[in-house]
């Protein structure tokens, strides 16, 4: 038993013994780094040849793709050399798969340290992907600060067969080198499919094909590109269609900019902005700028055109103005014979300026038709020159208002200051073919017809304030004011029909010793007096030369009681009327007498005369008397009644026949060739 232990524990022994001589001592293998004191081995033979180990974070240097790297090792060695499957690190780097007498073989790699050529350029990045044959083959990806790439490579070469990112390279838009950067797939590194590139302010997103853009989206294409037969170097954002500038896009150079559609990198259909442009207007050349349409790659269609002040805008045709409207044209117009520099505002036809249209200059403005850059005349001025007869006289004055053909036609006004002669005139209301129509007339050349020619008409010169009607002196509140045959101003005041005063009317004559205001009614121009006593008993009021006149008060005497003093009936009203006066003392003081009536008695008959020409029927029948206390006084003595019984009257009497008679006593009468003097009495009553 003790025996059997015994040989038990020397075996024991032993093996013990073995294994202690099996592991290295501090002395074999130098100073063991803290790095590596957990590292296992486990002995997989202990047989005399080659040994492998299994480690694991075994610190040793690998070879990778011509590289060394010192790291930790997890695997199996040979020969102190990582061999077959096994995985190895090394700060960033980490390397997945097999392994050949210490060199990495077939496997996936990351934060391998790669420097590789593309097209002529070196880049140092960082490799992950692929490892095989000890070489960067396979799929695998590559990031360095510029570019990163990811796909195919061989012995540490990218292959050209991926998608890159930040890639060096010069590519073709729309037939334009560029040289910039790419983003996206490239084959044999040219970029191939969809992608992204940048140059400058460029940038680029769409298909490629062999470094060409096919189709996508450009923006800030500098380039240089033709609009209406003028190059423009400017920057295109748009549409790239096969490869050219086709679709929908914009471009600008410096203030020109265009939207629309593109074809064949040429300007279709759209609209443009600030377009530097010359055009011609009514033979004259304008320099600005074009905002509109743009058809078939030039200017037609609708849009704007300014220069300065002025701005058309409508539509264009290649570039030349064809219709519509244009403010602020220079322009010059010639009215009567003067040419006149304003502007115009208005239609345009065919470029020309035609239309309805206005013009303004300092001395005029009009609004009405053209024709090619001329007023036609037709429509209204503020303010022309224009000549208007009116009567028999000739005014020449400023007229504003509607013209056809450059007469006042229409409603306006003129007004003509006076003239070398001192006449004037101003009208305003309707005018036809530049002759006064209606409206208000104020002249002081206007001559009046008055009476008839059984009445011994006149015709007055003087001013005229009132209404017009189709030329003629017609209407209510006609004013007009003159001075008769005798030098006595007056007014009058009335209803007026084709130039003759028609109607009721105010008459006011302007006398030394006062107005004498009265009414009466015309009948085309002639008084229809109420008797011929109020008839004559007027025209005496405005008598002026010698003392021939009577005063005012005996006129409205007269006409208060004349039909009292018609011939025939009862004396006794009149009578009621005598006064204590004598027909002397009236003959020597007649104003003082105004009014009063006197009787006589004793006359001696001379002679009558018959005026019969009166309205209505009435006459005045004139006695020639001698007074019976002087014969060198005669008296005028007018009795009025119809013509039948101032006929009959007139038969009665022979001369130095007594007659005695009641009457208003006028005024001495001028002397005759004889000197005597003659005492005139009106609205005499016989008895």
């Amino acid at each position: 038993m003790t025996r059997r232990l015994l040989s038990i524990l020397v075996c024991l022994l032993a093996a013990l013994l073995l294994i202690a001589c099996s592991q290295p001592t501090p002395e074999s293998s130098g100073k063991k780094s803290d790095k590596f004191e957990t590292d296992e081995v486990e002995e997989e033979s202990f047989e005399s040849g080659p040994k492998k180990q299994s480690v694991t974070d075994h610190e040793c240097t690998v070879h990778i793709a011509g590289q060394e790297f010192t790291g930790l090792f997890t695997g199996t060695l040979n020969e102190d050399k990582p061999e077959g499957e096994g995985k190895f690190k090394s700060d960033k780097l980490i390397y997945t798969g097999t392994f050949v007498a210490g060199k990495a073989d077939t496997g996936k790699i990351g934060g391998f340290p790669l420097t590789i050529m593309i097209q002529g350029t070196v880049i140092s990045g960082i490799y992950q992907g692929d490892v095989a044959s000890g070489q960067m083959s396979g799929t695998g990806s590559f990031t360095s600060d510029d570019l990163s790439y990811e796909g195919s490579f061989e012995s540490g070469v990218p292959s050209g067969t991926g998608t890159i990112t930040g890639f060096p390279c010069s590519v073709t838009i729309a037939e334009l080198p560029l040289t910039g950067s790419y983003t996206g797939p490239i084959s044999s590194f040219q970029p191939e499919g969809e992608g992204t590139f940048e140059a400058d302010k460029t940038k680029y997103t769409g298909t490629f094909k062999e470094s060409t853009a096919l189709d996508g989206t450009v923006s800030d294409l500098a380039l240089s590109l033709t609009i209406a037969e003028t190059s423009y170097a400017g920057f295109y954002s748009g549409a790239v269609t096969g490869g050219m500038l086709t679709g929908s896009g914009t471009f600008t150079a410096d203030a020109v900019k265009y939207t629309g559609s593109f074809e064949a990198s040429a300007l279709k259909d759209g609209s443009i902005e600030n377009f530097p442009l010359k055009v011609t207007v009514q033979g004259t050349e304008l320099s600005g700028a074009y905002s509109g349409a743009v058809t078939g790659g030039v200017l037609t269609g609708s849009g704007t055109f300014t220069a300065d002040a002025v701005k058309y805008t409508g539509s264009f045709e290649a570039g030349t103005v064809k219709d519509g409207s244009i403010e602020s044209f220079p322009l010059k117009v010639t009215v009567y014979g003067t040419e006149i520099s304003g502007t115009y505002q208005g239609p345009v036809a065919a470029g020309a300026l035609t239309g309805d249209a206005s013009f303004t200059s300092d001395s005029l403005s009009y609004t009405g038709t053209f024709s090619s850059g001329a007023m036609t005349g037709d429509g209204t001025f503020s303010s022309i020159s224009a000549s208007i007869t009116f009567q028999d006289h000739s005014f020449s004055g400023t007229y504003a208002g509607q013209t056809a053909a450059f007469l006042p036609s229409g409603e306006g006004s003129f007004d003509a200051p006076a003239d070398a002669e001192g006449y004037y005139l101003s009208f305003s209301g309707t005018f036809s073919q530049g002759a006064l129509g209606t409206g208000t007339l104020k002249t002081n050349y206007c001559a009046i017809t008055f009476g008839s020619e059984e009445t011994d008409s006149r015709t007055y010169l003087g001013t005229y304030e009132g209404p017009l009607t189709d030329g003629a002196l017609s209407g209510t509140d006609c004013h007009f004011s003159g001075t008769n045959d005798y030098h006595i101003p007056f007014d009058l005041i009335g209803t007026m029909v084709n130039g003759s005063f028609d109607g009721p009317a105010t008459q006011t004559y302007h006398m030394p010793d006062g107005d004498f205001v009265f009414e009466r009614t015309y009948s085309n121009g002639a008084t229809n007096y109420t008797t011929p006593c109020s008839f004559v008993a007027n025209r005496m009021v405005a008598v002026e030369y010698g003392q021939n006149r009577i005063p005012v008060a005996t006129y409205n005497f007269i006409k208060a009681h004349e039909q009292a003093f018609r011939y025939g009936g009862d004396t006794s009203e009149v009578e009621a009327l005598v006064s204590d006066v004598t027909y002397m003392q009236s003959y020597n003081d007649p104003a003082a007498y105004a009014g009063k009536v006197i009787k006589v008695e004793g006359a001696s008959f001379y002679n009558t005369v018959l005026w019969d020409n009166y309205p209505g029927g009435y006459a005045l029948l004139w006695f020639t008397l001698g007074m019976p206390d002087d014969d060198s006084h005669a008296v005028w003595l007018a009795v009025f009644g119809t013509i039948e019984e101032m006929t009959a009257l007139q038969s009665q009497f022979s001369k130095g026949q007594t007659v005695n008679f009641i009457g208003v006593p006028l005024q001495p009468a001028y002397p005759d060739d004889t000197n005597n003097i003659y005492q005139e009495f009106l609205c005499a009553k016989l008895y």
